[in-house]
């Protein structure tokens, strides 16, 4: 039995997981409705509020309600496009509670790319934000929702009004000129739904609640593709994750995590929320860091566990204001996506007593490997830990053998942490797990005597920046519509904060033509990209007459750099 075209998930291999009790047979809702009866009274916060458990789970099961009132049901697919905050929580919830997917966007994505992610994952429902970053959001969700023919009903997170307002009243009249015949769907206020206070019948509530193999996130990624993925997580295989994780590093009930990582990235949504589920922690969210918020944080709501990506470990730990702070309820800092240089984490580790736990892994699948509680600062440096027990991890060469130990190799892995494959698209499925079940991840790691994993890149040319995966491929593609440019190469340059920064070689045509980095990043919005994808520095390259052709390649154009850097000219 399939789930969906795509799905890699074996069935046979499900039920042994299901037999076993390794999968068990319960859903994050009824984990989260176990909490709401054990600790009522727990509380969470972000920037702005603060709920309980039982409170969070009220305002979850008003917008369920209200989807339920929408024509959602189990299956249907509810599109998020919010920030870090407790509305989020709330938002995936209230699609879990019914049993439909709660489809998690990039809150900073570009527009051709959400466009392109609500049309594969035929979402029916998106709730957005009403600004972000200065982006409005909410109106480009408007003006592209004639061209989503399944998309019936956006939902706005309308910060400026008041609560009385919309409680009484989900009409976002905001929207009113763009609404109804305009685009063809209905614009509601999603403040006015958590706020209304509406209750599910039980009736509705049993017909839709979702079962263990029933689909939890969708979350999307382009990868070195290009184009978006989305990748379908169940409850099972997400529960499995966050238990084994939580577990591993021994969280216990009360605790606080703060995130500061993106929950629409999976670090934060697995760490920062999932993780703390589980154990009947609770979830505090940082959308906007400041290493001086976050040090009052962890003071005042006093924070046993952190997960962020590295520049927001880095920050803390070259802070003047750390040395100044209470910092002693917390425990440890969890992060992913590239390495945090040894004298950072020896100063942090002398400074505050933390422990540092990295993890390596893909959206794909969460962990294959993690550091340890008690592993060495030069092992949380230097490599990705061991292997997650109960995940099958193993190297190989260009023919699928196993390497050696201590030979570099691509990893694959399998195990029951894995989504359940890439939504309606069978052909991405298929490039990337075998028949047998084993992920091939395109990531060269290299195993130690002590079986910890190095992490020696990957077989395409995708740059880290800071965690964020960026294709060089896409920027280049969309770098030569523009009509002055005439060759492009975006490499990764190094970076001390990020890991990674984005360099672009461009070759402009005519040779005197100007081009700043500012009018190309504004250029490269419009077009659709995001702004991590826009390159950080530019350089032109001047093309000796005898090195000249009709159609100057990426390679070819960094084959000449290698030869001669007087070629280059950088911006200044």
């Amino acid at each position: 039995m399939d789930l969906f075209p795509g799905s890699v998930l074996n069935m046979e291999e499900a039920q042994n997981w299901l037999d076993t009790g390794t999968w068990p047979e319960e859903t994050f809702v009824d984990v989260f409705a176990q909490n709401v009866q054990a600790y009522p009274h727990l509380m969470h916060g972000d920037d702005s509020r603060t709920l309980s458990n039982k409170e969070l789970w009220q305002e979850a099961e008003s917008v369920a309600t209200v989807l339920l009132e929408l024509g959602i049901h189990r299956g249907s697919k509810v599109a998020i496009q919010l920030p870090t905050s407790l509305d989020f929580v709330v938002a995936v919830f209230a699609a879990a509670r019914i049993g439909a997917i709660a489809v998690i966007l990039q809150a900073d994505l570009g527009s051709q790319a959400i466009k392109d992610s609500l049309h594969l994952a035929e979402a029916s429902v998106l709730i957005v934000a009403d600004n972000i970053k200065g982006h409005d959001v909410a109106q480009t969700a408007i003006t592209m929702a004639p061209d989503l023919p399944h998309l019936e009903t956006i939902l706005i997170r309308d910060d400026n009004r008041s609560e009385q307002h919309s409680a009484d009243n989900l009409d976002d009249t905001r929207h009113d000129d763009a609404s109804g015949d305009v685009t063809g769907v209905r614009v509601l206020s999603y403040t006015g739904a958590k706020l209304s206070g509406k209750k599910l019948a039980p009736t509705a509530e049993n017909e839709n609640r979702p079962q263990a193999l029933s689909p939890f996130v969708m979350v999307f990624t382009a990868g070195t593709t290009g184009r978006p993925k989305g990748i379908v997580h169940l409850h099972a295989n997400t529960l499995w994750a966050a238990r084994t994780y939580a577990n591993l590093y021994g969280l216990e009930a009360e605790e606080a995590m703060l995130c500061l990582a993106p929950l629409y990235h999976l670090t934060g949504f697995l760490v920062g929320l999932t993780m703390p589920i589980v154990s009947n922690g609770r979830i505090l969210l940082q959308n906007r860091f400041s290493v001086r918020t976050t040090l009052k944080w962890i003071e005042s709501y006093q924070v046993r566990y952190m997960v962020g990506a590295p520049p927001h470990l880095i920050h803390i730990a070259e802070s003047p204001h750390l040395q100044k702070a209470d910092v002693s309820s917390a425990k440890m800092f969890f992060y992913a996506g590239a390495p945090v240089p040894t004298n950072t984490l020896k100063q942090l580790q002398r400074d505050t007593g933390w422990k540092v736990g990295a993890m390596f892994g893909w959206s794909e699948g969460f962990l294959a490997s993690a550091t340890r509680p008690d592993s060495p600062v030069e092992a949380v440096n230097e490599t990705v830990g061991t292997a997650i027990p109960g995940m099958q991890v193993k190297l190989v060469d260009d023919k699928g053998d196993t390497v050696r130990q201590g030979m570099i190799g691509e990893v694959w892995c399998k195990g029951p942490s894995f989504s359940a494959g890439y939504y309606k698209q069978p052909e991405f499925s298929r490039n990337r797990w075998d028949a047998d079940g084993w992920f091939h991840s395109g990531d060269l790691l290299q195993q130690d005597s002590e079986g910890r994993f190095r992490y020696r890149g990957r077989r395409d040319a995708v740059i880290n920046r800071g965690g964020t995966k960026i294709d060089p491929k896409e920027v280049e593609t969309m770098c030569l519509t523009h009509p002055l440019i005439d060759a492009a190469a975006v490499i990764g340059i190094p970076d001390k904060t990020l890991g990674k920064r984005t360099l672009a070689y461009l070759v402009l045509s005519p040779e005197t033509a100007k081009l700043t980095l500012e009018d190309l990043r504004l250029y490269l919005l419009e077009k659709g990209l995001a702004s991590w994808q826009v390159p950080d520095r530019l350089a032109f390259v001047t093309v000796p007459k005898e090195k000249q052709t009709s159609a100057l390649s990426r390679s070819h154009l960094l084959q000449l750099i290698a030869e001669s850097e007087e070629v280059v000219t950088y911006e200044s």
